[in-house]
């Protein structure tokens, strides 16, 4: 059944119950988007080229040589 809250992203459908499902907490919700794309997996830190960390709780990439 179609309904407009279906959406298609890179062939995986997701619906409004999943979404409002993972979207309870922001450290969820930004592990979901990272999983259908919607935010990087990986970032490189612009100073020294090595790979960041996410820190979800705070919102923000961090180099992982810090």
């Amino acid at each position: 059944m179609q309904t407009p809250y279906l959406y298609h992203e890179r062939r995986r459908s997701f619906v409004l119950s999943e979404v409002m499902e993972v979207t309870c907490d922001d450290e969820t919700c930004a592990r979901w988007c990272m999983d259908v794309g919607q935010i990087d997996k990986q970032k490189r830190c612009p100073s020294c080229g090595s790979l960041m960390k996410p820190s979800l709780a705070r919102k923000r990439w961090r180099c992982s040589q810090d």
